[in-house]
């Protein structure tokens, strides 16, 4: 895993292209394990090692979907906190080198964001003032658990409050167990 500082990055945006989804398996915090299981069967979910996971089925997280061409999530305004911060990773504490071009100031508290190069939604260069005034302070808001909705660190390729709804009615995931 490349991780870069923040600094390195001009701008981003989720482009759905569904890699993420594809590429890493999602370990699950009890509450998220909690609401998955109330709204959903046992067979979203998988242990491994004592963690427990999104089930992967077909290479791919159960959650995700095809439409128009992109990969969305039927977890929209519910995903777990991993899949809601990736690429992005606050920490209180410089981790992955080069502190002074992780760090990021807001509401008066101070980390270090570091950003996974291998999402495709990223620019490099020098940061835009939209990925420094909306995308990080939404990071870290949601990596404190201050924040739920995403607006600005989640795909805009449709309304996807809609797809949740329809997803919720009808859920993409028939019980595997």
């Amino acid at each position: 895993m490349k991780l870069l500082p923040w600094r390195r990055v001009s701008d981003w945006r989720c482009i759905a292209c569904g890699e993420c989804c594809r590429q890493f398996t999602v370990a699950l915090q009890p509450d998220e394990i909690a609401r998955l299981l109330r709204l959903f069967s046992r067979g979203v979910i998988e242990v491994d090692l004592g963690k427990v996971y999104i089930r992967r089925a077909g290479g791919r997280c159960v959650f995700q979907y095809p439409k128009n061409e992109r990969w969305l999530c039927a977890l929209q305004g519910m995903k777990p906190i991993a899949c809601m911060l990736w690429p992005f990773l606050p920490l209180k504490k410089p981790k992955y080198g080069r502190p002074e071009e992780a760090y990021f100031e807001h509401g008066g508290e101070a980390f270090h964001i570091y950003v996974d190069a291998r999402c495709r939604g990223l620019s490099m260069g020098r940061p835009a003032r939209r990925l420094v005034e909306t995308v990080l302070p939404e990071t870290v808001e949601i990596a404190a658990r201050a924040k739920r909705n995403q607006v600005h660190t989640t795909s805009g390729f449709l309304d996807l409050r809609s797809s949740f709804a329809t997803a919720r009615a009808q859920p993409p995931v028939r019980s595997i167990s």
